[in-house]
């Protein structure tokens, strides 16, 4: 399976150098990194490990404000530990 990513750039957006990326079952692969760079917000609809999507996050500057992941397995027993991997992995400032 491959894994791939699009962005959404309206004109009046990209004049003010906004961007929404959406990645998918990422590795992650560098071109969704770079169509993020100078974006507002990244959006991950995938099965990608929490480790990975922080990993994805670090990479790109600077950092997208809005960061959100989707089809994310969540239980009141895994939620506290995929919130730690991710920031493990993609410190806050």
């Amino acid at each position: 399976m491959t894994s791939g990513g699009s962005m959404l750039a309206r004109p009046w957006a990209s004049r003010h150098g906004l961007s929404m990326v959406f990645s998918s079952d990422t590795r992650p692969e560098k071109i969704s990194i770079e169509q993020a760079k100078n974006g507002v917000a990244l959006q991950d609809i995938s099965h990608t490990p929490q480790g990975a999507f922080g990993y994805l996050l670090s990479q790109i500057e600077p950092r997208p404000q809005l960061k959100a992941a989707a089809q994310f397995p969540v239980s009141d027993d895994t939620v506290n530990c995929a919130i730690r991997r991710v920031a493990i992995t993609f410190p806050t400032r």
